[in-house]
């Protein structure tokens, strides 16, 4: 019997024990931020912070499940725990009072853009538009708190209601704004106002979640600086500088080139007649 109960034993721990499953991470984040999110024409996430968090679950070997919505909802999802992790938002000191903020990913700056021909006294009476729940309300309500303004679910809904005539201004941040204004083909229709602020993106979990808080932490020092300044330049480089100056200064560019290099093999080509 003893024999026995030996040879079950060994035969137990010969057999392979399955692996310990892959962690999983729900990063969530507004779904209409573009370039930072989005849902292309598949029905996938895409964005500058979709392939930032890839590049964290690949290095840490993570799976990283994305959730969208409004921007509202995302905040109240961290919060319930029905995500894990805030894929990037700015600091205020309400969201502090739920959310625990951790490192940083990237600056953003931000404008108030108003539509050509007006200024900021034009538009005293008229509401701002601003993303409810977003950094942008959060400004207005500091800096100008009697500005009437008309909050919005999304930045793409705030910027599409600008270009159809619903508001005559809005805060956003600038890499966003001057997105959507190209893709509405709107471009010089709302000009640059005034600077609204500059501030970072953060990770953030929900308060007490000390065990997210360190798995993130402990995950950033595997990041791989190379690989995120190329995810940056993917995803802001057209955004930052109009793409029409961007090209025809390359054009310009490659003309010179060639120009030069024609005139330097015409010039060993060719030999003077002798006097």
């Amino acid at each position: 019997m003893l024999n026995l109960s030996i040879g079950v034993l060994f035969l137990l721990l010969a057999v392979p024990t399955p692996s310990a499953a892959k962690q999983k991470l729900i990063v969530t984040h507004d779904s209409n931020y573009e370039p930072l999110v989005y849902i292309n024409a598949q029905g996938l996430p895409q964005g500058y912070l979709i392939d930032f968090w890839k590049h964290f679950g690949e290095v840490n070997n993570i799976d990283i499940r994305f959730k969208l919505g409004d921007w509202q909802e995302t905040l109240d999802w961290v919060r319930t725990g029905q995500a894990d992790v805030h894929g990037g938002l700015f600091y205020t000191k309400k969201r502090n009072e739920y959310l625990d903020f951790g490192e940083p990913i990237t600056n953003l700056s931000a404008a108030i853009y108003i539509a050509k021909g007006l200024n900021w006294d034009d538009i005293k009476l008229f509401p701002v538009g601003i993303v409810a729940g977003g950094y942008t309300e959060h400004f207005m309500q500091h800096s100008w708190p009697n500005h009437p303004i008309r909050p919005f679910p999304q930045a793409r809904d705030m910027i599409k209601a600008a270009v159809d005539g619903d508001i005559k201004a809005f805060v956003a941040d600038q890499p966003i704004a001057v997105f959507y204004l190209r893709k509405f083909k709107a471009q010089g229709r709302f000009l640059k106002e005034k600077d609204a602020y500059r501030n970072t993106l953060r990770v953030a979990v929900a308060d007490g979640r000390n065990d997210l808080r360190t798995l993130v932490q402990n995950g950033w020092k595997r990041l791989d600086a190379k690989r995120l300044n190329y995810i940056r330049s993917k995803w802001f480089l057209d955004v930052t500088h109009d793409r029409g100056w961007a090209l025809t200064g390359i054009l310009m560019v490659a003309v010179v080139m060639f120009i030069g290099l024609l005139c330097r093999i015409l010039g060993r080509r060719y030999t003077p007649p002798e006097e």
